[in-house]
């Protein structure tokens, strides 16, 4: 179950097993906790980046696929980075819908945007991958 949140310019897409026992989240779970498994980026081509990054060494975790539904296309395709953590090539090929292919608005309203003041995120500083596991709180 994947939900998104996005703020300006930020988009954030929350995943997690919806059932017990869901071997892939147990596993990442198990070794890293909460965390970021995927970052992604907005491309202009990405199978142009994606054969880049395999051509220059780069493990793939998926090729280059296209996703369609009624507000259009997407081309995805992802590597294999530091640790357990991937990146996501994203290409909107045509897309004006509310995040990917096969996603819809919330049909409730959160009530509390209503009364509070809107949050101002403007962009994302870093990510930080250099750590080895469990190392980051004695860095920090």
């Amino acid at each position: 179950m994947t939900h998104v949140v996005r703020n300006n310019d930020i988009v954030y897409a929350f995943t997690s097993a919806l059932n017990p026992d869901n071997a892939e989240f147990t596993a990442h779970l198990g070794k890293h906790g909460d965390g970021v498994r995927d970052v992604a980026f907005t491309v202009d081509d990405a199978t142009g980046i994606y054969n880049k990054a395999i051509e220059r060494g780069a493990t793939s975790v998926a090729e280059p696929k296209e996703f369609r539904d009624a507000n259009g296309s997407v081309i995805l395709a992802s590597v294999k980075t530091y640790g357990d953590t991937v990146h996501t090539f994203v290409q909107r090929v045509d897309y004006n819908g509310p995040f990917l292919p096969g996603f819809a608005k919330h049909h409730l309203k959160e009530c509390f945007n209503e009364i509070m003041p809107p949050t101002q995120l403007q962009f994302v500083d870093h990510c930080v991958g250099n750590q080895g596991d469990g190392e980051m709180e004695a860095v920090a």
